[in-house]
Order: C-alpha cells, then structure tokens, then sequence
C-alpha cells in the first residue's frame, strides 16, 4: 500500500496500520527523521484518520522517537484523527511509563484490540 523505507503500512478497512521494519528504534537520527516524515505522512490528508502504529517486534526506542510519536498525536489530534499504539514490549512499555508517555497516548495490547477500540 505504501512506499515508505520504514514501515510497513497496510489498511484494514478505514484503518491504517503501522508495523515498523526496524527492532531497535535508537537508530541514527537520520533514520528517525524519515521515520516521524513517514509517520506525518500517514497523518494527512483525510478529516478523521485512524491509525494504529503496531510496536509488535521492536526492543527499544530513543527519546528522538518518542517526540515523533507526540507530535503524530498532536497531528492527529488536529485532524480529528484516532491514535493507538500497541504491541508494546515489556522494555517499550517500560520507557512509555517512566517518562509519563503512557498517559498521553491511548495503549492496546495487540492490534486486534485496537482495531475493536475504533470500530
């Protein structure tokens, strides 16, 4: 569906979903900054987008990371959009936690109870 280098996008009705093809997301920065142009992408166009970005694979994340997930939030959110994480590893989870992130965002255990959440 999508020609993006990091992720994996596909469609399940009017939902996108997100895989990334990346484990470890401390990659250089360069790679993250086309990774949250990526994101951005996905969070244009239509009134109303839903996404599910699906960590289901991925060991870590940088801080760098986690600033491009709170600015796909605030795109979202200003597009009327729905956000979802999930899939998140016990060490993804963890990192959500300590820096309060997990409040922020609304978090599912796997993609099949995200897709429920925004049917």
């Amino acid at each position: 569906m999508s020609t993006c280098q990091y992720l994996d996008v596909s469609k399940n009705g009017d939902v996108t979903v997100v895989r990334f093809r990346q484990r470890h997301l401390l990659v250089d920065e360069g790679i993250v900054q086309s990774i949250g142009t990526e994101l951005h992408a996905l969070a244009n166009g239509n009134e109303g987008p839903k996404l599910i970005v699906d960590f289901v694979g991925v060991l870590d994340l940088s801080s760098l990371m986690l600033g491009k997930l709170v600015k796909l939030r605030t795109k979202m959110a200003a597009n009327r959009g729905k956000l979802i994480l999930c899939g998140l590893s016990p060490e993804v989870w963890e990192y959500l936690d300590e820096t309060m992130l997990s409040q922020l965002f609304e978090i599912r255990e796997a993609e099949s109870d995200a897709l429920a959440a925004l049917s």
